[in-house]
C-alpha cells in the first residue's frame, strides 16, 4: 500500500464523511468555485465527485492509472462544457491532499508528502496543466 493510500485511510477512520470538510476548505480557498455548485442542493454532487476523486487518488497512487486517466481525461471534457478550466482538478486534488495532511497532523511523513507530490504530478499530466 502506498503512503498516500495509507494516508487516506487513517483520514477516513476519523472522519465518516470528509465531504463538508474538504469542500468547505475548497471554497474558502476559491470562492470562485462554490457557485459551480448552485444546483447541487443535497450535496449528492459533491458527494460523487469527492468518490470519484479517492478513486483516481488511489489509481494512480497504487494502480496502473487506467481508471484514472480515462476518468480525468473524460471529466476534463465534460467540465470545458461549463467553463471549468482544467487547473480546478489539480486544485481539488490537492485540496483533499491538504484535508488529510490536516487530519493526520504530526503523522503526516516525509514518504506521505513525496508519494502525494508524485501523485499531483501525475494529475497534472494527465490534464495537460503546469503547477504554479
Amino acid at each position: 500500500m502506498s503512503a498516500v493510500a495509507s494516508s487516506l485511510e487513517i483520514a477516513a477512520g476519523r472522519c465518516a464523511d470528509p465531504t463538508p470538510e474538504i469542500y468547505a476548505r475548497l471554497f474558502a480557498q476559491h470562492p470562485e468555485l462554490e457557485s459551480e455548485f448552485h444546483m447541487d442542493t443535497d450535496g449528492g454532487v459533491r458527494g460523487g465527485m469527492l468518490s470519484q476523486a479517492f478513486d483516481v487518488l488511489l489509481d494512480l497512487a497504487d494502480g496502473d492509472g487506467t481508471f484514472a486517466t480515462a476518468i480525468l481525461m473524460t471529466e476534463r471534457a465534460n467540465h470545458e462544457g461549463y467553463g471549468i478550466p482544467p487547473r480546478t482538478f489539480f486544485i481539488f486534488l490537492a485540496t483533499i491532499r491538504d484535508w488529510v495532511h490536516h487530519v493526520l497532523s504530526g503523522e503526516w511523513t516525509a514518504d506521505m508528502d513525496r508519494d502525494w507530490r508524485a501523485i499531483l504530478q501525475k494529475a497534472q499530466a494527465i490534464c495537460g496543466i503546469s503547477e504554479d
